[in-house]
């Protein structure tokens, strides 16, 4: 046995002495460090030819370190050898490194969330942790879990959640660009901290000419205490060089907005790769700054701001989706009451809105009967903060026009529905993978967004 004596640190954790060779199992990413007692040469040979790599490697007589990466989705094994200088070729100890691959939704996730912060969300599935870090360079660590009560869902370890019930929990997406859909106990203005919902992605679209669409566009905000709604249609166009926005109060497709209702703004690159700053032509002091993320067959704009100390506004833009879906829609998500739940869209035979009916401020009140031979197809089953199970259901109403007309002539935006309840109907749209609802702009609704990642 060689008298070469080595200590090695997986992550920082150790020392751990080694004499004689060892396996060590580990994950890709972490980092490795050995210290030897002698002057010694060093060599790294992989199991497999180009499957490890070895970032910020560092070596001298007494020390190697690096972090070891994996390119392939099996486990690999990599050898690191210590040879004693100037000894015979017995007089050595091999570590070897049997690298596991990480999960796939390890990563930094860029959050936008409902207080109108951008924050980022570093989750590690193989270590069962999370770091949400805020702009400022605040951050929180803690642990997830998952929810025993709804395969898929995973819980936030806070201490800030309040309540007698954890409602910060997520769910990500099974496509391969990863999105997270949530709720975090975020600070509010005021100095309060509130379980809101939060989307998050990995994947934000970097080049403008990937960005044009269309996008029904359900936005919060709050100054003050009061908070507001805005429900529109919105269009990226130009390879991603305009935005078109349709504030009027009725829901007009930007194509048909009333030009006095119509804000056009010029896109251009941001500060942070991924983001985009559009200017209002006719108000260079309006300014938004947005992201546009994919994932799989999905995209969905996104925008969180505040513009002062105690305002914020949030926007999520739902893809413009006019499919016929004949299937059951299952969504979970949050909601900014703090609640977390189900959602479930049933297919069948929905109420005819008519499209002048579609306002910004309509409560929409008159509701179908039993008698109309409607059942109700939205229900959503939630847990509030204080433990309560919340029940709603509501008929389904479609934005339409009651006469046949071509496609390019329809002046509303498709993929826009309603949840038709008492006292007060809620805006709904949903795309491929995502599911919002939003109250109108009336007292007790307004500012109310629910956001749910759909089952797949």
């Amino acid at each position: 046995m060689s008298s070469l004596k080595l200590e090695y640190r997986i992550n920082g954790q150790g020392p751990t002495s080694l004499t004689q060779s060892q396996t060590v199992v580990l994950l890709a990413g972490d980092t490795v460090e050995i210290s030897a007692g002698q002057d010694v040469s060093w060599s790294g040979a992989s199991s497999t030819p180009s499957s490890v790599t070895v970032s910020d490697l560092q070596t001298t007589p007494r020390k190697w370190s690096g972090q070891i990466s994996s390119t392939v989705d099996d486990s690999v094994r990599y050898t690191i050898t210590a040879k004693l200088v100037g000894a015979s070729a017995s007089s050595k100890i091999n570590l070897e490194l049997r690298i596991n691959a990480q999960d796939r939704r390890n990563g930094d996730y860029q959050v936008f969330a409902t207080n109108g912060t951008r924050q980022t969300l570093k989750l590690d599935f193989d270590r069962k942790t999370y770091r949400m870090t805020d702009a400022a360079g605040v951050a929180e660590s803690g642990v997830i879990g998952l929810d025993a009560t709804a395969s898929g869902t995973f819980v936030f370890s806070s201490a800030r959640t309040g309540g007698s019930i954890n409602n910060a929990r997520f769910r990500v997406s099974l496509a391969p660009d990863y999105v997270v859909v949530g709720a975090y106990p975020f600070a509010m203005p005021g100095g309060t901290a509130a379980v809101r919902p939060f989307v998050a992605s990995r994947a934000p679209i970097k080049s403008p000419a990937d960005l044009d669409g269309s996008f029904n566009g359900l936005g919060i905000s709050m100054v003050g205490t009061t908070p507001d709604s805005s429900i529109n249609n919105l269009r990226i166009s130009g390879r991603g060089t305009t935005l078109y926005d349709c504030t009027d109060d009725r829901i007009y497709n930007t194509n048909f907005c009333p030009l006095g209702s119509l804000k056009t703004y010029s896109v251009t690159k941001g500060v942070t790769d991924g983001v985009w700053r559009a200017v209002n032509n006719a108000d260079s002091s309006d300014v938004r700054n947005f992201s546009v993320v994919k994932f799989d067959d999905d995209r969905v704009y996104l925008e969180a701001e505040q513009p002062s100390f105690d305002s914020f506004r949030f926007r999520v833009g739902v893809m413009v989706d006019s499919s016929t879906y004949t299937s059951v829609m299952t969504a979970y998500g949050a909601a900014t009451d703090g609640s977390w739940g189900r959602s479930v869209t049933k297919p069948g035979r929905s109420v005819l809105v008519e499209y002048p009916l579609a306002r910004q401020s309509s409560a929409l009140q008159g509701l179908p009967t039993s008698d109309d031979g409607l059942e109700r197809l939205y229900t959503r089953s939630a847990v509030g903060l204080d433990g309560t199970a919340l029940e709603l259901s509501a008929f389904v109403g479609m934005i339409d026009v009651l006469l046949p007309v071509s496609e390019s002539t329809i002046s509303f935006p498709r993929g826009l529905g309603y949840a038709l309840m008492t006292p007060t109907s809620y805006f709904t749209a949903r795309s491929p993978q995502l599911f919002a609802r939003i109250g109108p702009r009336v007292p007790g609704a307004a500012g109310y967004l629910e956001i749910g990642l759909i089952e797949r």
